[in-house]
């Protein structure tokens, strides 16, 4: 999306339009590349909410015109998108004992996204318990088989086994169930899947400051507005969201893997040579959603989010830099010589 996104700003400019309004203007009513209507597409929602919250109205959209001390100051936007999948081959296992309440089963993985922590929300809520009443058993071979913890599928891919799971459950043993009452049941194929394309949205915003002097570039805001369905567990949802843009930042500003061309090796491949964004770097980081559930997503109503933050960040900073400085960047990162 770097790419694309920074050529959307560029032809805004060329045709002497909002970059927000020329995105608008082009908005698709179906997916270019299947033809499938989307399932639920508000991108526009994101930027019309995104530009209120930024305070983009108040942005003068001829480059290099605000200027604080030696610091040049823009602003700029991008758009996100990642597509909504479901993994197969996930089974869920509940089992309900007197003294344990309900124990949930599944091979699935916290990586430090909040794992523990949702599946047993929907477990409790799938159930109709108190999160209190759910034992969750992940991270183990031992466990049903789950899916990989990645594409943003882990979620929309575990939770639909554990609520099947429920849902068999409850059908065979009902709200009283006897001890040792036991259930095992996989996710089925969402059917959706086939008619419409799904796929998260979001619109990030950036404003950065460049030393006139020095080249020197930061980012002193950020805010990313996505659509991404039912959101589980704000508190999770939102470190996710922001984990994201910081990556995105990264990638803006720091991350580059240097090749030795005589060897074919990464030769910068550490954490002293291979910069990542620190505390210093981030200084305003914001982000929202829309209030939303996805009906044709599966029983969560849920998106994946674990990788749209990252997406479009790069490009609103990009965009944000030309902005500032009139100096129009079309690679990654960008470094202070690229703007003397």
């Amino acid at each position: 999306m770097f790419g694309p996104e920074v050529a959307m700003d560029e032809l805004a400019e060329a045709c002497g339009l909002d970059p927000i309004e020329v995105r608008i203007r082009n908005e698709p009513t179906a997916d270019p590349e299947s033809g499938r209507p989307f399932a639920n597409r508000h991108l526009v929602a994101c930027l019309r909410e995104g530009a209120r919250r930024f305070g983009w109205e108040q942005r003068d959209h001829r480059p290099r015109t605000r200027l604080d001390g030696d610091w040049l100051i823009g602003t700029g936007v991008a758009s996100s998108t990642y597509p909504a999948r479901r993994q197969p081959g996930s089974v869920a296992r509940i089992r309900f004992t007197s003294e344990g309440g309900y124990q949930v089963s599944i091979g699935a993985v916290d990586l430090g996204t909040g794992t523990w922590t949702v599946l047993s929300q929907v477990a409790a809520d799938a159930l109709g318990v108190p999160v209190h009443a759910v034992r969750l058993d992940i991270g183990d071979t031992a466990l049903p088989k789950a899916s990989v913890a990645g594409g943003s599928t882990g979620l929309s891919s575990w939770g639909t086994a554990i609520a099947t799971a429920a849902g068999t459950f409850r059908n065979k043993y009902g709200t009283d169930p006897e001890d040792g009452a036991e259930v095992e049941d996989a996710a089925p194929k969402n059917p959706a899947a086939d008619e419409y394309a799904l796929h998260s949205f979001g619109a990030q915003f950036a404003e950065v400051q460049v030393h006139r002097c020095t080249g020197d570039i930061r980012v002193s805001r950020m805010l990313g507005v996505f659509s991404a369905g039912r959101i589980i567990n704000p508190r999770t949802a939102r470190s996710q969201f922001i984990g994201g843009m910081t990556m995105g930042l990264g990638m803006a500003l720091h991350e580059h893997s240097v090749m030795d061309p005589r060897f074919g090796m990464i030769v910068n491949h550490d954490f002293a040579e291979y910069h990542i964004p620190v505390n210093a770097d981030i200084l305003d980081v914001d982000a929202i959603w829309l209030d939303e559930v996805d009906e044709h997503a599966g029983p969560l109503g849920s998106r994946g989010i674990g990788e749209i933050g990252i997406v479009g960040a790069a490009a609103a900073i990009a965009n944000a830099a030309y902005h500032a400085t009139g100096v129009r960047v079309r690679d990654l990162p960008l470094t202070p010589d690229k703007f003397l």
